[in-house]
């Protein structure tokens, strides 16, 4: 899948692909607070929702992200504490997002890529 995804896939699906194959052997990841399992499966509803939007689905053919998440657990559209657990997984997941820019500019991650060159 990555092969294809590199060749076909935007620069943003090919990110998200990368995060999603990393993010349960990251250190940092799985150090954070926010860290929880369910957030792969989020991961994965991100990237079929990007898909779409990618092929022209977009405008109105809209699905919610709970129904992305539909098509790989069952009744994830019916039950209610799924959604709930969607939208904390939605916050946990921007949270370690945010935790893992925070590391890469406090060791200059950023600014070090351009010293090397």
């Amino acid at each position: 899948m990555g092969s294809s995804l590199l060749l076909y896939g935007s620069k943003k699906l090919y990110k998200q692909y990368v995060f999603y194959r990393g993010f349960g052997t990251n250190p940092i990841v799985n150090s954070s607070k926010h860290y929880n399992q369910d957030l792969i499966l989020y991961i994965l509803a991100n990237m079929l929702k990007t898909i779409r939007k990618e092929v022209g689905l977009n405008d109105f053919n809209n699905i919610s992200d709970v129904e992305a998440l539909a098509f790989f657990v069952n009744d994830a559209d019916n039950n209610p504490n799924i959604k709930i657990k969607f939208y904390k997984a939605r916050y946990q997941f921007q949270m370690v997002r945010l935790e893992i820019f925070l590391i890469d500019v406090i060791k200059f991650v950023h600014f070090k890529k351009y010293i090397i060159q």
